[in-house]
């Protein structure tokens, strides 16, 4: 529901939201999909979108997205990397809504002992617009990255000048 909410109001919400309500958000999203992903490898039938998902680095790339979120925690974000984590959570919600449409669409397949390998679902669709998200993603992760690092580096200035401001008087 939160990222459902998060599409719904768009840009409106970054300046409603503390930040770690904003990284609480992208972190749900992010497992939302590691979830669907581990799902969508066990099922019995292989097939393009398994083959795909199995050797893209989207779960990896979700490690990552993970692993620097859970670092921004209790810090002062800047308005424009809170912009750039929306926009992350934005394209993990739509990625996430186009892997859970291809999960019920195999599990559903898998369900069904008659006919089951004589029927498929088209998922060509899908598939191409989870390689157009995973290209999104990984340019809005990198511009995450820049810009966290920017700010880490201004903080570090800010606090440095503050230390010496401090130690003169």
């Amino acid at each position: 529901m939160a990222v459902v909410s998060t599409i719904l109001f768009g840009k409106q919400i970054i300046s409603m939201v503390g930040g770690d309500i904003l990284l609480n958000t992208i972190t749900y999203s992010a497992s939302n999909i590691y979830s669907i992903l581990t799902k969508l490898t066990r099922l019995r039938e292989k097939n393009d979108i398994t083959e795909y998902l199995m050797q893209s680095d989207l779960e990896k790339t979700l490690i990552v997205i993970d692993t620097l979120i859970k670092s921004m925690v209790n810090k002062k974000l800047s308005s424009p990397i809170r912009v750039a984590i929306q926009n992350l959570t934005d394209i993990l919600a739509i990625t996430e809504k186009e892997l859970n449409d291809i999960h019920e669409k195999l599990e559903y397949n898998e369900s069904l002992y008659v006919l089951r390998s004589w029927r498929s679902y088209d998922c060509t669709l899908n598939l191409d617009r989870i390689k157009q998200y995973a290209q999104l993603l990984d340019k809005r992760l990198d511009l995450v990255i820049k810009l966290f690092s920017i700010n880490d580096n201004i903080s570090d200035i800010d606090n440095n000048l503050y230390l010496n401001k401090s130690s003169i008087i």
